[in-house]
């Protein structure tokens, strides 16, 4: 029977020491067992106590993947050894950061768990030198730019939702040069970006402010997701897209998703540009009448 998460994560920071009864198998056996069990986490920290070989193949895929929401002693658990272990870290390839930080900001008179674990993760995550998908929310009004400031990774995919950070964040963008998609949540993009900065990206997510800051400038952006703020809908009019920088790159545009808080851009904003489209993604409002006309024959359409 597998151990839990909470009881074995202490003795992941060192080897097992018993001689494995598999010591006489083939190498290439270990890699396709370990492979089977990659998706679970508490089988792979059970099998790390049988032996050397398989220890040695599991621990990369146990710190792969980090997600903080489902166990808040687990994090605060982990944090630490990753810390005190610096290669242990530097496995760590996907990190996501959401559920505690919106306990966070629900509970911040009672919030000595969760500010505990913020403290460990300033130091843990730029330990993280190969991160390549980070995924971070608020905590409370707390400048979560901090972490990225000593960060010496380079992400493929960054979803922030953070707000008011300004020039940390437009510094740290600057130096990824191999990220692919950017989401900013709603209500969380507040810089001015370098023009020359992340030139390789090819999905943009968020508000009217963060789509007009980063389209511009960016000719590889292929699929848009256009989240609006809270309010944004009373300042759309018809040369929203069409009389903005937005209009200019949106030919490029091969998918589009629209919608959010209940509203979405009407189709005619778009202009011609509607019409190259090869999927439309509309969240929480239906087609209305005057906007079928517009639709490609060819257009796949989705409604969420």
């Amino acid at each position: 029977m597998a151990r839990t998460l909470s009881s074995s994560y202490h003795s992941m920071d060192s080897e097992p020491h018993a001689v494995s009864v598999f010591s006489d198998l083939p190498y290439e056996l270990f890699c396709y067992i370990i492979l089977q069990l990659a998706n679970d986490t508490p089988t792979l920290l059970s099998v790390c106590l049988t032996g050397k070989a398989l220890y040695k193949e599991a621990v990369p895929y146990i710190y792969r993947y980090i997600e903080n929401g489902r166990s808040e002693p687990l994090h605060l658990q982990l944090l630490p050894v990753l810390i005190s272990n610096p290669k242990l870290a530097a496995l760590v390839h996907v990190y996501h950061s959401d559920t505690i930080a919106k306990r966070h900001t629900v509970n911040a008179r009672r919030a000595e768990g969760p500010r505990q674990i913020w403290n460990l993760t300033l130091q843990a995550i730029p330990l993280m030198i190969n991160l390549q998908r980070l995924r971070f929310r608020d905590w409370n009004g707390l400048s979560s730019a901090q972490i990225l400031k000593t960060a010496r990774f380079q992400l493929i995919d960054f979803d922030w939702g953070c707000a008011f950070e300004g020039k940390e964040l437009a510094d740290f963008l600057a130096t990824q040069k191999n990220l692919k998609h950017i989401v900013f949540a709603p209500d969380s993009y507040r810089c001015a970006l370098d023009p020359e900065a992340c030139q390789t990206v090819k999905s943009i997510a968020g508000s009217y402010a963060t789509i007009s800051n980063l389209l511009p400038g960016r000719s590889g952006v292929e699929h848009l997701r256009w989240m609006p703020d809270q309010g944004e809908h009373q300042y759309w009019s018809e040369d929203l897209v069409s009389g903005s920088l937005i209009g200019e790159r949106m030919h490029r545009v091969v998918s589009l998703s629209l919608g959010g808080f209940g509203v979405r851009p009407l189709l005619p904003y778009f202009g011609s540009t509607i019409t190259s489209l090869k999927t439309l993604e509309l969240y929480n409002i239906d087609i209305q009448v005057n906007e079928i006309s517009l639709l490609g024959e060819s257009m796949l359409i989705m409604i969420g």
